[in-house]
């Protein structure tokens, strides 16, 4: 991608930049967290949970404005809200981003908390009212306990796994 807006005139390629800048900060980011998370753990512990439970209320806050009738609307005719964002689909992506986080963080506080974030982030995603918000946050609702209990779903309860995905199939149906 970078080579063909290269390839065009200088107008154009400014046009592209924000694009090119995205994809190249998205790796820059990892390469820094994760040397950081090598080189300093208890810091990045502590920090990266305070960095994105911040973010997470802001959005949150920001989602909720806009259902009000605050800032933009995901789609023409007033549906969807992204409230003081302009760009709805990274929202949405940025919201999936945090849901995984939250949901980890809810897996280990129990069930009930689980199950309350799972209702506040998919009300979240029904307010953005985009596909990847909606159908991202089913995924990660189900995806993210198996993960973190793979051995124990995978292992030591088969019959557990098996109510698991037939209960995502019929969600998805």
């Amino acid at each position: 991608y970078t080579y063909h807006s290269l390839s065009q005139n200088f107008i154009d390629h400014l046009a592209d930049f924000t694009i090119n800048l995205k994809v190249s900060l998205f790796f820059f980011a990892c390469f820094y967290f994760v040397n950081l998370a090598r080189s300093r753990p208890d810091f990045y512990r502590i920090w990266f949970d305070r960095i994105v439970t911040a973010n997470f209320v802001a959005l949150f806050i920001n989602i909720v404005l806009g259902a009000f009738g605050f800032g933009f609307k995901q789609y023409w005719g007033g549906i969807g809200s992204v409230g003081f964002l302009y760009a709805g689909n990274e929202v949405s992506a940025l919201m999936l981003f945090m849901a995984t986080f939250i949901f980890s963080k809810a897996w280990g506080k129990g069930i009930l908390w689980y199950g309350l974030s799972g209702i506040l982030l998919f009300g979240m995603s029904v307010l953005a009212a985009t596909k990847v918000a909606i159908l991202g946050m089913m995924i990660l609702f189900i995806l993210v306990p198996l993960f973190i209990e793979r051995k124990r779903f995978l292992f030591l309860n088969q019959k557990r796994l098996f109510g698991i995905a037939i209960g995502a199939s019929l969600v998805f149906v």
